[in-house]
């Protein structure tokens, strides 16, 4: 018999306990179909010499977002720059437009700026009476132009200074989308790439249909289209939000509807807003601040809603980061269960971000899973820090206690925002920020849970560990090989590791 390839001369590392390492694997069909002496007498078309590197499964960033880091490649960037130098990088753009057209702006960190930005710093010269857009790298606030205001007829009142937080930003969106479809699908391939070239191959997009990191229902549309065409560049789960869970109900359909590379995996619920823009619903106020942010709705109507999706068999991935939002997540919940009990509802909580002691045995008990996003905590985990005090240091983006109490914990990137899956890992095992500062100790994991994280737990996440997650025969042949050992080099090293190649189905989708 012969088979499409076999990957020899590999430190393979399966991530399943029942066979967990190999040093040759087969694929035929883009699937597994077994590791070395199952493959002797067999014949490949093609031999993939690992070169003695690392193969691992392909890594599944488990809350993204592609489309809106897509688009966002094609904006004007002032990441790193002072000041001055941004807005001069906004006015020379706004020169190359008609009075009226769009300026995007993206990589802004007001910390890095020193201040903030206001509408007055998008009015003068060549900026007068272009619609300039300035998104917050978090995604929950903005600051728009005097001509985005005056087209929503926005002439008096706080919003005057054209900084828009969490709701606000629905004023600049009800203008500026939908988006072309192929600005939509150009963007997801840019993206795409991206993401291969850090070994992952499976991306939950974390809400598909309404929402400031969305690009309303117009965005499902053009992932249909291009799993119909066979052109995604990479798997991809998507979480369905605002209007487009009524139509995609109306259908008839439900959760875990689609194929092997495109499907509905859960449903999306905002409950607050961020962290470093302290919107995000705490108990106590943000150190320097006297507002303890907001929930995104009255605590009554978040617990009806949580129940009404449970009941309809939906999983949840609901939006919590300040520990007062999870409180409300929590009460949903256990209200679902207790009036329409389901075993094995797999909900989870994305981003989870300040998780107090009594939270833990609660969401264990639920069996939940938490979208976390260690790279939160590398790229600004000073911030982090410093804005919720010493004492509520240990809350912050848990590692050790979740799994110490069940709850499964699934790595992601939270893209258009900094990281990759190799830098989360290092994260989860070091707990340290980019600075060095350590960040929670007590809440480091092992290198090989860390890994699962991104591989096999993330999996059981988006209910996909039939098929991904794991190296075994009958999965589909999809890995990332990598210069170096992981389990091997200093812990600070693990998120510098260069991908050598990344494999979806046993075809390289990407090489260095």
């Amino acid at each position: 018999m012969k088979i499409d390839s076999i990957v020899v001369n590999a430190d393979i590392v399966t991530m399943h306990a029942g066979r967990p390492k190999a040093a040759k694997m087969g694929v035929w069909n883009g699937r597994i179909v077994g590791f070395d002496d199952d493959l002797s007498g067999l014949e490949a078309g093609t031999v993939v010499d690992a070169g003695g590197r690392v193969v691992l499964p392909g890594f599944i960033d488990s809350h993204t977002h592609l489309g809106l880091t897509g688009l966002r490649g094609r904006a004007v960037d002032i990441a790193g720059l002072a000041l001055g130098d941004a807005v001069a990088a906004i006015e020379a753009a706004a020169a190359g437009r008609e009075p009226g057209g769009w300026v995007e702006v993206v990589g802004y960190d007001p910390r890095a700026l020193g201040r903030k930005l206001a509408a007055s710093d998008l009015s003068g010269g060549s900026c007068e009476g272009r619609k300039i857009w300035v998104r917050d790298i978090s995604s929950h606030s903005s600051v728009v132009s005097p001509a985005v205001l005056e087209a929503a007829g926005i002439t008096s009142g706080e919003l005057l200074d054209g900084r828009l937080e969490e709701d606000d930003q629905q004023i600049v969106l009800d203008q500026r989308l939908p988006y072309p479809p192929e600005d939509i699908e150009e963007g997801l391939l840019a993206a795409g790439k991206t993401c291969l070239a850090q070994g992952i191959t499976t991306c939950v997009e974390a809400g598909v249909g309404g929402g400031g990191a969305s690009l309303r229902h117009d965005e499902l549309s053009v992932y249909l289209a291009m799993a119909e065409a066979g052109t995604l560049p990479l798997r991809t789960c998507l979480m369905l939000t605002g209007e487009a869970v009524p139509h995609f109900e109306s259908l008839g359909l439900a959760a875990g509807f689609g194929g092997d590379w495109l499907s509905v995996h859960a449903q999306k619920m905002w409950l607050d807003g961020g962290m470093l823009v302290r919107s995000a619903a705490v108990t106590e106020p943000f150190v320097g601040s006297e507002h303890p942010g907001a929930l995104l709705g009255e605590e009554e109507e978040i617990l009806e809603r949580i129940v009404a999706a449970h009941r309809a068999g939906w999983q949840l991935a609901i939006h919590a980061i300040g520990d007062r939002a999870i409180d409300a997540a929590l009460d949903g919940l256990l209200a679902a269960q207790e009036k329409y009990p389901r075993a094995d509802a797999r909900h989870r909580i994305e981003h989870a971000g300040m998780v107090r002691e009594d939270h833990l045995p609660v969401m264990g008990r639920l069996g939940l899973g938490v979208g976390s996003q260690p790279c939160f905590l590398w790229d600004s985990g000073d911030d982090y820090a410093n804005i919720v005090g010493p004492h509520r240091v240990p809350w912050l983006y848990r590692g050790k206690s979740f799994l110490d109490n069940g709850i499964k914990l699934l790595g992601s990137t939270d893209r258009p925002l900094p990281g990759s899956p190799l830098r989360g890992i290092q994260f989860f095992v070091e707990r340290r920020s980019s600075s060095g500062r350590s960040l929670a100790p007590e809440e480091r994991i092992s290198r090989h849970e860390a890994v699962a994280a991104f591989t096999a737990t993330a999996a059981w996440g988006s209910r996909r560990e039939h098929l991904l997650g794991t190296l075994e025969v009958g999965k589909a042949a999809d890995y990332v090989v990598l210069e170096e050992d992981p389990f091997a080099v200093e812990t600070s090293r693990i998120g510098d590791i260069p991908v050598a190649a990344t494999y979806i189905d046993g075809v390289p989708r990407w090489q260095r």
